[in-house]
């Protein structure tokens, strides 16, 4: 099936001297009814816009909602400022869309500023979910872009991500994306990941809520490098997950091991099969997380041999109830494990055939509880 993804990128550091370019300037309406792709297009591609402005509060029959596809981002140092305004696609013809916009291979400095991206076609359409694929947010080879208080919802569950970023072109192309901060991002509704990230470095995610993904693999977040790719210097804070198969899902065993990551205060609730995976990561963190759910495992660490273990991880302070097995070690060296609530009160080493010593090296163990009946 063809993929076809919603994309934008965004200015991080407006220079002094850009103007804000207004798309009203450029024939937008954004009454619900007229496609405004053109006039949105047109206002990104000015070279002199540092901002592109999406309000349109004092035009007259400005309905606060813009129909736009397919808008591309040539250009550096731009932040489009969407503010209160929904974007949706516009009616089509066939039943497979493009959301929004698509950006350049390797735009720098580029930010979304607010803004809700509704995936419905200005039609109203309720073709099944099987003949769309659409993604929120797409950075490709990116470098310092953010996206900031925005929501992004999928009501009909169409297949895709609500965001997504890596490199263009394959594995290992364009050096991935470097820089990206995701802050106070909502996600909806998805229908394969909230979050997904393939060749990245320097993440980080904060007050991200996300909630409703159950399908493959139904992850709220989903860091999972290509062969040859992979994710490094990842900080996912302060987050609330909720409603999916998988709460945080780090997997870098289909490419190169990551490494230095830090997992701290985050709310993971209704999970039905892993509250967080860490596979294939040196260096990790998971700190003082509240993970809840009804699957088989609330934590899996570990890695696929013996070469993807994970290594140098500390697990602390974290809470860990509702699943049969609190925690599962399937490949674990030189692991901190201290202060943990969790069912058993003791993680569970789970011996494979490519990882026959579940834990080795320098294992330390302190004060872990079982929850309170």
């Amino acid at each position: 099936m063809k993929r076809l993804v919603m994309m934008f990128a965004f200015c991080a550091v407006v220079p002094a001297n850009a103007a804000t370019v207004s798309i009203f300037a450029n024939g937008a309406v954004c009454d619900g009814v007229h496609d405004d792709s053109a006039a949105v297009q047109a206002a990104v591609d000015d070279p002199a816009a540092g901002v592109v402005s999406f309000d349109g509060s004092a035009i007259p029959g400005w309905a606060g909602i813009c129909l736009v596809r397919n808008i591309t981002i040539h250009h550096h140092d731009v932040t489009l400022d969407i503010g209160s305004t929904v974007l949706s696609p516009p009616a089509l013809a066939t039943p497979m869309w493009m959301f929004a916009t698509q950006v350049t291979a390797g735009i720098s400095n580029f930010r979304i500023r607010g803004g809700t991206f509704n995936m419905i076609p200005g039609n109203g359409s309720t073709a099944p979910a099987t003949n769309r694929y659409v993604e929120g947010v797409r950075f490709d080879a990116c470098t310092n872009c953010s996206v900031e208080g925005t929501t992004i919802l999928n009501p009909f569950g169409f297949q895709g991500d609500c965001l997504w970023i890596g490199g263009l072109g394959g594995p290992g192309v364009n050096g991935g994306s470097v820089g990206i901060t995701l802050s106070g991002v909502t996600c909806a509704g998805f229908g394969r990941n909230g979050f997904s990230a393939s060749q990245v470095t320097d993440l980080l995610v904060t007050h991200y809520i996300c909630s409703g993904g159950h399908g493959d693999p139904g992850a709220c977040i989903d860091i999972e490098p290509n062969q040859g790719d992979r994710a490094v210097n990842v900080t996912i804070i302060d987050s609330s997950v909720m409603d999916c198969n998988i709460g945080i899902y780090l997997q870098n065993g289909k490419g190169l091991p990551g490494y230095d990551y830090l997992i701290a205060g985050n709310q993971i609730q209704a999970t039905s099969k892993f509250g967080i995976v860490n596979n294939s990561i040196s260096r990790s963190l998971i700190l003082a997380n509240t993970i809840m759910g009804f699957g088989n495992i609330g934590v899996s660490i570990g890695g696929a041999t013996v070469s993807l273990m994970s290594d140098d991880v500390v697990f602390s302070g974290n809470n860990v109830t509702g699943f049969t097995t609190g925690v599962q070690l399937a490949g674990v060296r030189n692991l901190t494990f201290v202060r943990n609530t969790l069912p058993g009160a003791a993680p569970k080493p789970v011996p494979t055939g490519l990882v026959p010593q579940p834990v080795t090296g320098n294992s330390v163990y302190i004060d872990n509880v079982a929850p309170a009946p």
